[in-house]
């Protein structure tokens, strides 16, 4: 519903909600699993899913901004290939065939 621009009616009020989750994989017919969970709490998910395992995560390094490692606030760690099979799916299909699907 959240694509297709004739029942955005339904799902108008998303926009006044705290969190929702979402997987196009049921929805959209994506192939793999590619999950998303939207909120709007900042800090939320370091808080939640932290491991502060500093063999994975070295926050001393000068070579990057450690603010920017997001893998110790995501359930899966370092796998954040999802989001990129999502992009593929969508850059392939287009949002116009997608939300003709739905």
């Amino acid at each position: 519903m959240i694509m297709s621009d004739k029942l955005q009616a339904k799902v108008a009020g998303l926009k006044d909600i705290d969190s929702y989750t979402w997987d196009p994989h049921k929805g959209l017919e994506v192939p793999l699993q590619a999950s998303v969970y939207c909120h709007k709490h900042v800090g939320l998910l370091r808080s939640s899913n932290s491991a502060s395992a500093g063999y994975l995560f070295h926050r001393e390094r000068d070579s990057y901004d450690s603010e920017l490692d997001t893998g110790d606030m995501a359930l899966q760690c370092g796998r954040h290939v999802d989001v990129f099979k999502l992009w593929t799916y969508f850059q392939g299909r287009g949002l116009r065939a997608i939300a003709e699907g739905v």
